[in-house]
Parts: structure tokens; C-alpha cells; sequence
């Protein structure tokens, strides 16, 4: 059995390093971080980009989807995780991680005095 060398673990090293590290994953979820209640739908464009769908409803609410990679010191993701921005007017009403599917239920928007929705505080304004 041959001996190994200290240039050849360095050589072996070095391609290692070069060719089989993971590809860097962007922290687009940081980005939901710079998004604020009352932002309007530009504001959010400029730093979210285009979102991947797009649910409008007859209450004049507007759910805005992006899939977005998520990174942290322990953890990288390798799929996007799915945010949501819900719009109300033309301005961040809510946001979170969660899809607009489950976001847009009409239960969400029902003003029933003893179990109102979550957004229908906003209705009516």
C-alpha cells in the first residue's frame, strides 16, 4: 500500500474544493424582512420582484405569491419556500409564509361580529 503525500491530499483537496462545493444558495427570504405594513404594490415589486401567482377577490384583496430560498447558519434550503403579500387597496395589508390559496379562504374575509376573519377589519374602509 503506497503512502500518501501531503501534496497529494493538498492536490485532492483543492479540486474538492473547487469542483464538488454546494452551489450558494441566496437568502431570498431575508427579503420579506424589508417588507412593511402600508407599502405599496411598486415598493413591493422593487424588492421581491415579480410574484409567481397573483389571487384578487371581490373584496378588493390582492394575494401576492413568491417562492423565496431560505438560509440560515444550520440550514440551507434547496427548494423555495412559498410567502404570501396580501394587498388591500394597493398596499400591504398582511404577510407571511403561508400560500394564497389557504390566505384567500372567504372565511378570512367574513365579518361576522363574533368570529370575523382575520382581514375584515380592512373592509368596509
Amino acid at each position: 500500500m503506497k503512502a500518501i503525500t501531503a501534496s497529494t491530499i493538498a492536490a485532492c483537496a483543492l479540486t474538492l474544493t473547487a469542483c464538488g462545493s454546494p452551489r450558494v444558495l441566496h437568502d431570498d427570504a431575508a427579503k420579506m424582512n424589508r417588507i412593511d405594513i402600508g407599502m405599496t404594490t411598486d415598493q413591493v415589486q422593487s424588492i421581491l420582484g415579480n410574484p409567481r401567482t397573483s389571487l384578487a377577490n371581490s373584496y378588493g384583496f390582492r394575494c401576492a405569491e413568491y417562492g423565496l430560498l431560505k438560509r440560515s447558519a444550520n440550514f440551507q434550503s434547496s427548494y423555495p419556500n412559498t410567502f404570501y403579500v396580501m394587498l388591500f387597496k394597493g398596499r400591504v395589508a398582511a404577510m407571511g409564509e403561508n400560500s394564497c390559496a389557504s390566505e384567500m379562504l372567504d372565511q378570512h374575509f367574513k365579518q361576522d361580529p363574533k368570529y370575523p376573519g382575520k382581514y375584515a377589519r380592512f373592509i368596509g374602509q
